[in-house]
């Protein structure tokens, strides 16, 4: 009887905590151990009662309740178990011992049917030497992260490291993935940094058309000189000094100060999205490129040289470019103000010319003179067009620059 009656009295025990904190704690293999032996509890002793009619489960008298504990089913009949001891779900049967430089050569034989066969260190836990069957030995870290998922890091080939290096160095990941760092994670990172090329292409370049309205010139610098330059690298292998080469090459290739420095605030920009975006950590390096002094310039033309400059330009056979450039030099307007504007803008009754969206970002519209007028009053309109200024190459598009109709009437004026 008293074989029975100490696991019974730790069960009272139990029992009494149950009701305390309101949950129960006990094993379900004991609870269906109990249940094959009704009984009714008081204080710290067990009396064993016939079963009732009502209830056949183990009874709790805490002083004049009674808790009638809920019955389970009996899923099996086996030995009283040891309360508060859990058996494993699943024994590791992964062959375990000390890696030595005797056990990586010769390796261990792969069993017949498998690939490979893996020993766990029995001194770093999550050291693992693999023995492949095309006969390479290779050491890897095994850890579990933050999320409870199986990660694995590559220590090297055996011969390129030794075995006591891989365990050194498997000891130190343990070490920091003990202290709550996780050694794959900043590994996936560091291959996640694209290049600039791609960043270009699949990031930078996809904003800039969403939310500035002259992207075209972005794409261009991007796609003549940025990319060309700094393309292979990825964006923290970029540095001052790839800043700088660059820098240099623009400057040897003779384009001027203003344009150099367009394509340095293209370049700062896009790292510093990438720095927002946190696709690498670290500095700017174009933060402070070395911008070059501009020199900018203000030149008025005289009467004598506005007059040669018109009638050079009513001579042009580029008779839209030519129309362009007069209406320009007429009201001022900037140039995609005028090269992109709509028949639908035009207001002949009020004189202006409606700019829907200029450059700060608001509805304007630019006066026009006798001048100006007729000069629009004379422009053919084109069906299926509708800008003022269509383009001979591309149906239903304006025209998209007018350097040679610009070149020839200042040669022929001789304006400086």
């Amino acid at each position: 009887m008293s074989a029975i009656v100490r696991p019974a009295r730790k069960l009272v025990a139990r029992c009494a905590a149950a009701r305390k904190f309101r949950k129960l704690t006990l094993s379900r293999s004991a609870l269906c151990w109990a249940r094959q032996m009704p009984c009714t509890l008081t204080g710290a002793q067990m009396m064993w009662a016939p079963p009732r009619a009502a209830h056949c489960g183990p009874m709790c008298l805490l002083g004049a309740r009674t808790f009638p504990m809920s019955p389970l089913p009996i899923w099996r009949r086996s030995r009283p178990p040891i309360l508060g001891r859990r058996t494993p779900r699943s024994v590791n049967r992964m062959p375990v011992g000390t890696i030595t430089r005797g056990l990586a050569a010769p390796p261990p034989p792969v069993p017949a049917g498998g690939t490979k066969v893996r020993i766990f260190d029995d001194r770093v836990r999550g050291f693992v030497m693999e023995h492949r069957r095309s006969g390479g030995v290779t050491f890897w870290f095994r850890y579990s992260d933050e999320r409870h998922r199986q990660r694995e890091l590559s220590l090297g080939r055996f011969g390129d490291v030794t075995v006591d290096q891989a365990r050194r160095r498997a000891a130190q990941l343990r070490a920091q993935v003990s202290l709550g760092g996780d050694p794959g994670r900043d590994r996936d990172r560091r291959r996640a940094i694209p290049t600039f090329a791609g960043f270009v292409a699949d990031r930078f370049l996809p904003h800039i058309r969403s939310t500035i309205r002259s992207h075209p010139e972005y794409e261009g610098m991007c796609r003549l000189r940025l990319v060309p330059a700094l393309g292979r690298l990825r964006l923290d292998e970029i540095d001052a000094a790839a800043v700088g080469r660059l820098r240099q090459r623009m400057i040897n290739e003779g384009l001027s100060n203003a344009r150099v420095n367009r394509h340095l605030a293209v370049l700062r920009r896009a790292l510093n999205l990438g720095l927002r975006w946190r696709l690498y950590e670290g500095p700017n390096p174009a933060q402070h490129p070395g911008m070059l002094r501009e020199r900018h310039r203000e030149r008025y033309l005289t009467e004598a040289e506005t007059r040669a400059l018109m009638a050079a330009l009513a001579a042009d056979p580029d008779r839209t470019a030519a129309a362009a450039i007069a209406l320009i030099a007429l009201t001022s307007g900037r140039k995609s103000e005028i090269f992109r504007n709509r028949w639908e803008n035009l207001d002949a009754a009020r004189r202006q010319l409606a700019v829907p969206v200029s450059k700060s970002g608001r509805r304007r519209f630019i006066p026009l003179s006798d001048h100006a007028l007729a000069l629009l009053a004379g422009l053919p309109r084109v069906p299926g067009n509708p800008h003022i200024f269509p383009s001979r190459c591309c149906p239903g598009r304006p025209i998209g620059g007018a350097r040679a109709a610009w070149g020839r009437p200042v040669r022929a004026s001789r304006v400086r």
